[in-house]
């Protein structure tokens, strides 16, 4: 209880800078001070503010900054300090439910305030990257499909292409019986003469095959099993799903860092590796979902998976060969690819093999036919 207590006090009268040294009573109306040389019956109702400070509180009567306002400190511990607030707040009759929430909170110990904002950041955190994840169903396939066209352009502008009707009729033929019923695009299979093992699916439905994946191939049901991972990429919407995850990882982390100006460039450095990397992780899974769902759809096909797993271990074989590093520059090229490790791939995929009696792709004429890509012939701009 307040009342019968006195306390230490200093008050700045407005219009001398030097404080008069006193001391204080309170009642549940007023704050009585008193000194040598004045005493002064203060009314709580009267004063504009209340600030707290290290060794107690401080009271000002006046709004106005255009002249000096009367302060009135009283020194006193934090106890004292916050049952002061309440007289102060009940004599305002000022005691509505931000002021209470807000006196509430002050009462709570720091460090306890700080766990329970980093919990809600961390669930804000959450949520938000749980949003982006259902943010590309409000998206129309038209749009997967004009970025595909884009990207389309850009590749045949500047790689080569195969010109082969024996490839296109072959792959045409086949295609659908990998594509799923009810599909909203409309695929076609392209060829680029690069003698990489390797193929790229575009958002809306376009796949080019790469020379060196067909004629690498020792049986069809490879390409087949890259075909059906690559289809798994248009149909899941990957494009799509992975811009909207980089542009909104990218503005969270800005957000929360800020623009990086002079000093503050390795601010934005750091901003930038850690959404590369948060987004990566997410083309990480994608390409997980991409091999669970090509299996199912080789399984639907009745085509034997063991095609796309002799590929994974060519592709395997062919990393060894091209990346050369110590241990730790292994790990950081694992971290930064977007594919999982190849070798995991293969563990993941051994574990869900499936063998089918049947086999709609067949053998016959693939020798001839995945060695009739020729180069396309390339217009001069003069003719």
């Amino acid at each position: 209880m307040l009342e019968n207590k006195q306390f230490s006090a200093r008050y700045f009268n407005g219009t001398s800078p030097i404080p008069i040294s006193g001391e204080v009573a309170l009642s549940p109306t007023e704050v009585s001070f008193f000194s040598q040389s004045t005493k002064e019956v203060l009314h709580l109702r009267d004063f504009h503010d209340l600030t707290f400070q290290a060794k107690g509180l401080k009271f000002t009567f006046r709004e106005d900054q255009t002249q000096e306002s009367p302060i009135l400190e009283i020194h006193c511990n934090q106890e004292e300090a916050r049952e002061i607030e309440l007289l102060w707040l009940r004599a305002k009759n000022d005691m509505n439910l931000s002021r209470a929430i807000n006196r509430e909170l002050r009462m709570v110990h720091p460090v306890l305030i700080t766990a329970v904002g980093l919990v809600l950041l961390i669930g804000i955190g959450f949520a938000y990257v749980s949003m982006l994840k259902k943010i590309h169903l409000v998206i129309p396939v038209t749009f997967d499909v004009s970025l595909g066209k884009e990207v389309s352009e850009r590749i045949e502008s500047s790689l080569p292409l195969c010109e082969s009707n024996e490839l296109s009729q072959y792959f045409s033929k086949k295609a659908n019986l990998l594509i799923p019923k009810g599909s909203p695009f409309t695929y076609q299979i392209k060829f680029l003469d690069i003698p990489n093992t390797n193929a790229i699916a575009l958002s809306g439905g376009t796949i080019y095959l790469f020379r060196g994946l067909l004629e690498k191939s020792d049986h069809p049901n490879e390409v087949w099993g890259v075909m059906a991972h690559e289809i798994s990429h248009v149909e899941n919407r990957h494009h799509v799903r992975q811009l909207v995850k980089a542009l909104g990882i990218t503005a969270l982390i800005t957000f929360l860092i800020g623009p990086g100006v002079g000093d503050f460039q390795a601010l934005e450095n750091v901003s930038e590796l850690v959404s590369t990397v948060l987004v990566l992780k997410f083309s990480r899974d994608f390409e997980d979902e991409a091999d669970d769902q090509g299996l199912v759809l080789l399984r639907n096909a009745k085509s034997d998976p063991q095609g796309f797993l002799i590929v994974l271990k060519r592709i395997l074989k062919e990393e060894k060969q091209d990346v050369i590093g110590n241990d730790s520059t292994m790990r950081v090229f694992e971290l930064l690819n977007t594919h999982p490790a190849t070798e995991d791939r293969i563990a993941k995929i051994k574990d869900k093999m499936f063998r089918s009696s049947s086999d709609p792709f067949a053998l016959k004429d693939w020798n001839r036919v995945k060695k009739s890509c020729k180069a396309k012939k390339v217009k001069s701009p003069l003719q």
